[in-house]
């Protein structure tokens, strides 16, 4: 890891409220800018908790954008997470790439589509026009709104947790070498 995360005993007063017995290194690393850490956490919160996309939308879009940005953190956290959403193991290899994307159907089939499109290294704005106008067939234009800026939130994560080295949580290992994923 790259920087040392804040502890609970050590970070300043202001941003304590944020640590609990399952604070991660993603909020450790962000105390060491106070500010930053009080502005972060409520978009975080807005864009990974409970809204109008489901749950399991969400974290479809997460793991395939994690996996696209090649995020080992961020890919092996909802990689589990994703599962707990009640995606099959057939779906989480979709995400993942070692299994024909064909299992998704309908909406989830053309929001894949996007998310590939979008989570791209490099993003082909053709690529990204003809998915978003199947995007606008099956979804609403809030829940587009919504999807795409989980795309852009996550993408952002991705890159901080690299260039920090973020290490996955001991329990997520676990559960990660438990089910065969390397």
């Amino acid at each position: 890891m790259k920087i040392q995360p804040m502890t609970l005993e050590n970070a300043p007063l202001s941003v304590r409220s944020y640590f609990s017995d399952s604070t991660g290194p993603l909020v450790g690393t962000l105390a060491q800018v106070p500010e930053l850490l009080q502005r972060t956490m409520p978009f975080l919160g807005q864009q990974f908790g409970q809204s109008a996309l489901s749950m399991r939308h969400k974290e479809m879009i997460i793991l395939g954008v994690s996996v696209l940005q090649g995020c080992i953190y961020c890919t092996q956290t909802h990689t589990v997470l994703a599962h707990q959403e009640g995606l099959s193991l057939g779906e989480l290899q979709a995400l993942h790439g070692k299994m024909d994307s064909t299992v998704f159907l309908g909406k989830e089939s053309v929001l894949w589509s996007y998310v590939l499109a979008m989570g791209a290294d490099v993003v082909d704005s053709n690529r990204v026009s003809l998915a978003m106008d199947r995007l606008k067939e099956e979804w609403l234009d809030f829940e587009i709104v919504e999807i795409t800026m989980l795309i852009g939130t996550t993408i952002m994560l991705n890159r901080y947790c690299i260039a920090l080295e973020i290490p996955t949580s001991e329990s997520h290992l676990v559960w990660l070498q438990e089910q065969g994923w390397s």
